[in-house]
């Protein structure tokens, strides 16, 4: 289980050898070491270094958020997943074909979950799509499945790295743009209708919810790499940005569409009230840039809550039932013996 402590006040310390969590309240609970996969906190939380420590020796890492969602900091043991000679051959990968090929087949797949995403999207909410909104929907598919045929086809010719990505890069654009495009459109109400994707601060609260969820599924991915001897900062097409990783920026691309699933079923049921969004004063002593909507505390429970029971939902996943979160560690433990096996 993820133990997901985002109540200013509480405390973590140990019991019995045993997690124990206080909130700010009084109400304490405590979580056996065996049942606790990772620990994620917020700012306002306190934790005990013996709380850390039996964290270490338990191989959990305890992984600091902020307040957007986004990992900022673990505490873990400095030990990789796996042995070296996967973070050796990572280098070599990313700079040859095979990293530009893994990459294209990365983002066919991305397009084709987006594709799953409107189509379910259709099914599921026919009440929303009028003789425009079904022709539009037509549309968006067929451009979609057109960008991931492009992605599934491509092969390495003698075109330079850096014009593949620029290559690469355009495309997924253009999938980005008719994706989101499309969704906006159905949205039932002004709250959530939103003009393009946007980011930090985010410009809309569709976007403010989906770079929250984002921000959470960012963590799981990291997570996951770091576990099989991954690095989350080399990664292949993202550029190399100091202390940014990278690699869980390409890894992440093929469970993008887990945040957007639940951004639109929160967004088409009205989950979250307007109250639960804070758009920061224009007229504040703030850099324009920091204009913007953001989540409320109040929302967060609502969406964290959505957030771990979906990621640890059953889907069958080559024939298995598996946790969409171990259906990930699976993706990753199948990428790093790639990498462990990759001769130049």
């Amino acid at each position: 289980m993820q133990l997901y402590l985002d109540s200013y006040g509480a405390f973590l310390k140990v019991r019995n050898k045993m997690f124990d969590v206080s909130l700010k309240y009084g109400v304490s609970e405590q979580f056996a070491t065996d049942v606790v996969d990772v620990i994620i906190m917020t700012q306002g939380v306190s934790v005990t270094t013996d709380a850390m420590l039996l964290a270490l020796e338990n191989n959990i890492p305890i992984v600091l958020i902020d307040f957007i969602g986004h990992p900022v900091g673990q505490v873990w043991s400095g030990k990789f997943g796996s042995i070296a000679s996967i973070r050796r051959n990572q280098i070599f990968f990313s700079e040859h074909s095979e990293g530009l090929t893994w990459t294209a087949r990365n983002l066919a797949r991305k397009i084709d979950n987006q594709r799953a995403v409107l189509q379910n999207t259709f099914e599921e909410h026919l009440e929303l799509f009028d003789g425009n909104a079904v022709s539009r929907h037509g549309r968006a598919m067929s451009t979609l499945d057109n960008l991931s045929k492009k992605f599934q086809r491509w092969k390495p010719e003698n075109e330079t790295r850096n014009a593949t990505l620029a290559e690469f890069r355009a495309w997924e654009a253009t999938a980005s743009r008719v994706y989101f495009r499309f969704l906006s459109s159905i949205m039932p109400s002004e709250k959530w209708q939103f003009e393009n994707r946007n980011y930090h601060p985010a410009q809309d609260r569709f976007n403010c919810l989906l770079n929250y969820l984002y921000g959470m599924l960012y963590t799981q991915v990291e997570l996951a790499l770091v576990k099989v001897g991954i690095d989350p900062a080399l990664g292949i097409m993202h550029v190399d940005r100091h202390n940014r990783p990278t690699m869980s920026y390409d890894f992440i691309e093929p469970y993008r569409h887990w945040a957007d699933t639940l951004a639109i079923d929160l967004a088409l049921k009205d989950a979250i009230p307007m109250e639960g969004f804070i758009l920061s004063d224009p007229f504040a002593d703030a850099p324009d840039d920091d204009v913007g909507y953001w989540l409320d505390k109040s929302a967060k429970p609502i969406v964290v809550e959505r957030f771990l029971s979906y990621t640890n939902e059953k889907i069958v996943h080559k024939k298995v039932q598996q946790r969409r979160l171990a259906v990930l560690e699976l993706d990753a433990q199948q990428f790093a013996t790639v990498l462990k096996k990759f001769k130049t």
